[in-house]
Parts: C-alpha cells; sequence; structure tokens
C-alpha cells in the first residue's frame, strides 16, 4: 500500500472516561475539531466506547502522535472546564502499522464490530459513537444532506472552550454533535472493499481475523454462540474428523472447551450451552472462571 495506515487504540484498562452522551459528544466534537488543525493525516474510522477509543488513521506516524497528544490535551481541558473531573494524563496508546489491504479491512471491520462485542443489543448500525453505522447506510447519507447544519463560530467556541478553532471551516453538525460524514474518509473507506457485500460478510463472518487482531493489540474480545458455532465444528472436524459436534466423546468434548476457553474467552457458561456439558464438569476444568462467574 502506498499510504501508511495506523491503528491507534488506547487501553481497555482505563477507568471509564465516557460515561453519559455529553462526554461522548464532547469527545467526537472535538475530534473533529483536532483533525481539522493537522492536514497531513485522514481518519478513515472511529469507535468510542467508555473507557477507551479505536482510530484509523492515515499518514506520518509522527504526525498523527503529535495529533493524538494534542486531542487528549484538549479533551481534558474540555471536561475540566465542564466541571467534569477526568484524568486522561495517564491515557496509554499504541500505533499498530498496519501492513496489507486484508489486514486494512479486518481493522475496519474489528472497530465498527467493538460496540456489538460489549453489548449484545447493539450493532454496528445502531450504536452512535462510531462510523459503523454510516459505512454502506444511503439514508444515514441522505439524513446528513438533509439536517447537516454548518458548524457556526460560536458552536466550536462551545465545543472545545478555546478559540484554538476560530478559523476552522467545512465542518456540519446534525443534533449538536459534528457528523462524521464531514471529516472521515467514509467514502474512501468504502472503496477499500469494492463492494457492500464484502463489507457485510466480513462483518457476519469474521470471528478468526477479528481474535487475530485482538491479539495484536492486546484486547480481550468475546464472541456469542452463533459467532463460535462454525468455529466450533471446523475444529471437530480438523481434530476428530467429524463436524457433528454432538456426537463427541466427553474428552473430544473437554478438548474443545479448552479452545473456547483459550483461544476465545467463553465463559464456563457459555462452554456448557455450546457443548452439553455440565457446570461442575467445566467449573473443574476452569475454577477461575467459575469464580468470576460467581461474583
Amino acid at each position: 500500500m502506498a499510504t501508511s495506515f495506523y491503528h491507534l487504540c488506547t487501553s481497555e484498562d482505563h477507568p471509564d472516561i465516557f460515561i453519559c452522551d455529553s462526554d461522548f459528544r464532547t469527545a467526537v466534537n472535538l475530534l473533529a475539531l483536532c483533525l481539522s488543525l493537522f492536514p497531513g493525516i485522514d481518519l478513515y474510522c472511529y469507535e468510542f466506547m467508555s473507557n477507551h477509543l479505536h482510530l484509523l488513521l492515515s499518514g506520518p506516524e509522527d504526525v498523527i502522535d503529535s495529533f493524538f497528544k494534542f486531542y487528549i490535551r484538549k479533551l481534558s481541558g474540555c471536561f475540566a472546564a465542564d466541571g467534569k473531573v477526568k484524568n486522561l494524563s495517564k491515557m496509554s496508546y499504541k500505533c499498530h502499522k498496519i501492513d496489507s489491504l486484508d489486514h486494512l479491512l479486518n481493522v475496519i471491520v474489528y472497530i465498527h464490530r467493538n460496540a456489538s462485542v460489549v453489548d449484545g443489543s447493539e450493532s454496528p448500525y445502531t450504536y452512535r459513537w462510531g462510523t459503523g453505522r454510516y459505512y454502506f447506510n444511503p439514508e444515514a447519507s441522505a439524513r446528513y444532506n438533509v439536517a447537516k447544519q454548518k458548524v457556526t463560530l460560536a458552536q466550536r467556541q462551545l465545543f472545545s472552550h478555546s478559540r484554538k478553532f476560530d478559523k476552522v471551516e467545512g465542518l456540519f453538525e446534525v443534533d449538536n454533535c459534528i457528523s462524521p460524514m464531514c471529516f472521515c474518509k467514509i467514502a474512501e473507506g468504502e472503496r477499500l472493499f469494492a463492494g457492500a457485500g464484502r463489507y457485510l460478510f466480513m462483518l457476519a463472518k469474521n470471528v478468526e481475523s477479528s481474535k487475530s487482531i485482538s491479539k495484536e493489540i492486546g484486547e480481550r474480545i468475546t464472541y456469542n454462540d452463533y459467532e463460535l458455532y462454525p468455529v466450533l465444528v471446523k475444529a471437530a472436524g480438523r481434530l476428530f474428523g467429524s463436524n457433528d459436534v454432538s456426537t463427541l466423546s466427553a474428552n473430544q468434548k473437554l478438548e474443545l472447551a479448552r479452545i473456547l476457553h483459550y483461544d476465545y474467552n467463553s465463559s464456563n457458561k457459555q462452554i456448557c450451552r455450546m457443548l452439553k456439558l455440565g457446570i461442575p464438569v467445566v467449573n473443574e476444568l476452569f475454577p477461575q472462571s467459575a469464580i468470576k462467574n460467581a461474583r
């Protein structure tokens, strides 16, 4: 790839930062404003979670580093000006360089799936604090074109508690939040997939690549039963020559239980459900998980 891409993510071990809608809105508005002062980099997608965030950026790594340090400083200042005590000075982050187109596509999908992995009631198309709801969504684009309002000087100062962004132009808000349609390379990100079909397939069938990226960045994510069932079938066929998990012996099921536990972070209850094993058996196999489930 001619362009350098980086997956920037903060540690998920940080205490909660974004607690209410106004916190998330502040973070998104300031992200747009800060990006406008760094024309050497582009943002393709993002996702804000309660205690961490993900950004996919292109450009020189040193400029990305300068941008993010500036962003965190400004975000801390905004929260303080709003009377919110949030210590972001120790927020750690890493930039993971992306080395291929497949890697790049998997990162976009990983970022957009982040909220739904944490909260099963969400999907990439419902979560408000990420760009997933804008990718391959003509209705979102149409609403933006109808409802967008130019961000005024007064709003820029209100959003940032600063005059640093007085000369910034070209930003538009919807419902008092600057829309990613005007500051993210969403159309360019869509073109990377060469069609909605590939993107939608990867959203639904991305367990292995998701596991690879979570390992790369040090995040611990979980999967639902629907996502893990094909993994189980494939493992059973590879290890025991049978794609019918129900016909496996107790010892064979225990081997699959170890795969679910160590490779896919499955809870003891999920392992019981998927392998039709008794909870005492699984609790004995993974006692620490049994203790966590009991709390």
